[in-house]
């Protein structure tokens, strides 16, 4: 019986290991046991033999199918997520909703856009009418009048700030088979913003914040398309570019955003203001009389004078206006007209002097000095281009002592398109008004030191001084310029002196003085003109690097018979001397006035007694060492 019986329990064990899937245990117990003889026992070992292979069997597909099914469930997981990444990182707002207009679903881009609790789509429109559009369409999207329809609209964001959406919208079957409405919005905020700005700049100055060329013409015509009576006022900033190249552009844009703020406070709310281009504004004034307009241009060339305070350097930039205006339909009646007309009343103002206004007056006299005055601006920018047109005079300047020429004034001459002569003191203030002056200077610079190289070559060495402009003195770019010219022609720096010119023009002398003292330092002599005229030379002479001060001719004319002048010149040059510069005399115009100042001491004269200025270097040179009366008339 104990064989029968622990075959029992073997068959007993291996049924309870089956539970575990414990099979090849199970069949560890049920091995060895078949025998010759088939009893009941030995048919219940193979039945459960039988049982824990199919068993086994069916646990191991099991098993393949369920890892084989995770593997799914994750490639789907990670493809839902993948999904949910894509659609939240959109920069699309995508949203389903019932055609009630009821959120169901929405992404990331669109709660964050619209972060407070919203239930229905629609009461995030702006606008009734908006919103009214919208469900019309989502009612032919229902009744399958279409299959999309598109919409865009203004939206109000968490903030409340407006915001512009397109949507595109169509049926889609939710999760259960349900339609639903799936609506994917792209934000034009920006495009609209864009195409808003642009708009506005079309019309509009970006510096200023008022209008341009464009709008003055729109609002010029609608004026002119009433027929009323109006004006145009035309504004210029007084040595507006001499601002610019002493302080910097950052200055002069905040003196024209200065003037435009005053220009607001000064207007009508029917007025319109525009700044043309660069230092030129224009007012247009509709249904004005000329007894009202000249009121007006008297409070607007005031309020536009103003200063800047500059903290940097601690002082105040004053800047002013010359203001012009033309009358509708008296002086006018298309744009041309008028801006010409309005633009030569302010040639008017400017010749007076800074700070003045003028209506147009076609019978007065000076119509033919600011049409002059627009020649000689034709004329210089033609001579700047040209080299037929401005020429280099050389004027000697002698020694006393040693009776024979030190140096050679350069000085500038012009002709017009006719060969006639143009007077410097025309052209030069021209130049200055119109903003030329420092491409004259710089002219002048590379032509007198090119000449100065050519005379180099052909083995004689004589000092050129060449008078540069306050303008151009104040710029911080003129050691850089001149350098770089002396580099270009491989001269000598001590063979150049630079004449100081126009000193009552000076408005920072802190820049001059540090110009003047970086080309001393490289070699280039400085000298003084017209010294004695005014107290600021004075100054000049005790800060400045100078080599020569020139004493003013009006000390030199009839020096023989002024005993005044005669005192007051010996005063100055010994004064000059003590601070070891030379003077020099200018308008010596015979042998009795150069005779005078050798007495006087004067180391140097400059005048027609010792030589005319003459395109002729060459010529002059050869003739250098001879008396001076052989320069005389």
């Amino acid at each position: 019986m104990l064989n029968p019986l622990r075959r029992l329990f073997s068959v007993v064990e291996a049924l309870n290991l089956l539970p575990k899937h414990e099979y090849k245990e199970a069949k560890e117990k049920l091995s060895g046991r078949s025998g010759v003889l088939q009893d009941e026992l030995s048919l219940l070992e193979k039945s459960t033999r039988f049982v824990t292979h199919e068993l086994e069997a069916l646990h191991i597909e099991v098993e393949d199918k369920s890892h084989s099914l995770q593997e799914q469930i994750a490639v789907i997981t990670r493809s839902q997520a993948f999904l949910e990444r894509l659609i939240d990182s959109s920069h699309l707002f995508i949203v389903t909703q019932q055609f009630d207009g009821t959120i169901l679903t929405c992404n990331a881009r669109f709660e964050n856009e619209f972060k407070r609790p919203t239930s229905n789509f629609t009461d995030l429109f702006m606008s009734d009418e908006s919103r009214k559009m919208f469900q019309d369409r989502i009612d032919l999207l229902k009744g399958n009048h279409c299959e999309v329809i598109q919409l865009d609209a203004e939206f109000a964001n968490d903030q409340g700030l407006p915001i512009y959406l397109d949507w595109t919208c169509s049926i889609v079957d939710d999760e259960k088979g349900r339609n639903i409405i799936l609506a994917i919005g792209i934000d034009l905020t920006q495009r609209k913003r864009d195409e808003e700005a642009l708009e506005w700049l079309a019309n509009n100055d970006p510096l200023t914040g008022i209008g341009n060329r464009r709008g003055f013409q729109h609002d010029l015509q609608k004026v002119l398309d009433t027929q009323r009576n109006g004006a145009v006022v035309f504004i210029d900033v007084n040595r507006f570019k001499q601002i610019n190249d002493l302080y910097g552009h950052t200055v002069g844009d905040n003196v024209l955003i200065q003037i435009a703020e005053s220009l607001r406070a000064s207007v009508r709310l029917t007025d319109s203001i525009s700044r043309l281009a660069g230092d030129e504004f224009t007012v247009v004034l509709p249904n004005i009389k000329a007894d009202q307009l000249e009121k007006f241009l008297q409070k607007l060339s005031e309020k536009l004078c103003g200063q800047l305070f500059l903290s940097r350097e601690g002082r105040w930039v004053e800047y002013s206006v010359s203001v012009g205006a033309a009358l509708i339909p008296l002086h006018g009646t298309t744009e041309q007209e008028l801006i010409v007309h309005a633009d030569m009343a302010m040639y008017q103002a400017k010749k007076k002097g800074g700070d003045q206004w003028q209506i147009f007056d076609p019978s007065t006299n000076d119509l033919a000095d600011i049409r002059r005055d627009h020649d000689l601006t034709s004329l210089l920018k033609q001579a700047l281009k040209r080299t037929d047109l401005f020429e280099l005079n050389y004027q000697p300047i002698y020694c006393i002592k040693s009776e024979t020429v030190s140096h050679y004034e350069v000085l500038l001459r012009l002709t017009d398109l006719n060969g006639n002569p143009v007077y410097p003191n025309d052209f030069i203030p021209a130049a200055e008004r119109m903003g030329l002056i420092r491409l004259v200077d710089e002219w002048v610079l590379d032509h007198a030191i090119s000449k100065l190289a050519t005379i180099w070559e052909a083995g004689t060495h004589f000092s050129l001084s060449i008078n540069i402009s306050a303008p151009t003195l104040q710029s911080n770019t003129f050691p850089e310029i001149l350098n770089n010219l002396i580099r270009k022609y491989q001269v000598d720096p001590s063979y150049i002196i630079i004449e100081l010119t126009e000193t009552a023009y000076i408005e920072n002398f802190q820049m001059v003085l540090t110009n003047l003292t970086r080309i001393s330092e490289s070699g280039v002599m400085v000298a003084l003109d017209d010294f004695g005229v005014g107290f600021s030379s004075f100054s000049y002479l005790k800060k400045l690097p100078l080599s020569y001060v020139k004493l003013d001719g009006s000390y030199i004319l009839d020096l023989e018979n002024n005993l005044d002048n005669q005192v007051f010149v010996e005063s100055l040059n010994k004064m000059v001397n003590a601070f070891g510069m030379r003077t020099i005399a200018e308008f010596v115009e015979d042998e009795v006035t150069l005779r005078k100042l050798e007495e006087l001491g004067v180391e140097y004269a400059q005048g027609y007694y010792i030589g005319k200025p003459s395109p002729d270097l060459s010529e002059m040179v050869a003739g250098a060492g001879f008396e001076p009366t052989t320069f005389g008339l």
